[in-house]
């Protein structure tokens, strides 16, 4: 965490496995190149600015637990982000499907969870990033999940810091994409 508080993008835990490795370089070279296009824009615009966030962002946390949920909801409700908790990936789907609009979805890593929550969700919500989080230490759980289009995940237990590093990194990469985007259209 002191590496990132002093400038860099991510950090990769030893022992790591290639698909994890290959995750977090795509990841990387995405959001540079996200930060490149997006200064050429606005160099190429003036001064121009694009408002592409409500205030306070809103995330929909999910996990099984219930202490869990309450836990990530404090954080970062404390971290000024509006939260709203669901149990279940079938909640996660009604909730989405309901018109609801959130900048990000935060959700335990379950094994149907797979099947039920990601898929269609990268077609359906293309800019809503998605943040996996598991007690199960085997990353090549998380490999799935990665590969369906989540944007990241954490492993439990997590730090404070952890939870709101990879929060603020998933929020940037989609403020980015909108940004670029609008100004794609100017």
């Amino acid at each position: 965490m002191e590496a990132i508080r002093n400038g860099a993008y991510d950090y990769l835990l030893k022992p790591f496995e290639r698909e994890q490795l290959l995750a977090f370089v795509r990841r990387a070279l995405e959001y540079r190149r996200l930060k490149l296009e997006n200064r050429a824009y606005q160099k190429k615009l003036g001064t121009l600015t694009i408002a592409t966030t409500h205030n306070p962002e809103r995330i929909l946390v999910q996990d099984d637990e219930e202490t869990i949920r309450e836990i990530v909801c404090s954080i970062l409700t404390l971290a000024h982000y509006e939260c709203r908790t669901v149990a279940s990936p079938k909640e996660v789907l009604d909730t989405l499907h309901s018109g609801e609009e959130f900048e990000l979805l935060f959700c335990g890593l379950l094994e149907s969870l797979e099947e039920k929550l990601f898929e269609g969700i990268a077609e359906q919500f293309p800019d809503m990033p998605v943040v996996v989080a598991s007690a199960c230490h085997d990353i090549s759980l998380f490999l799935p999940a990665l590969r369906k289009g989540a944007y990241d995940y954490l492993q439990k237990p997590f730090e404070r810091s952890q939870l709101l590093f990879c929060v603020r990194r998933a929020l940037e990469y989609r403020r980015l994409k909108l940004e670029n985007r609008a100004y794609s259209f100017l």
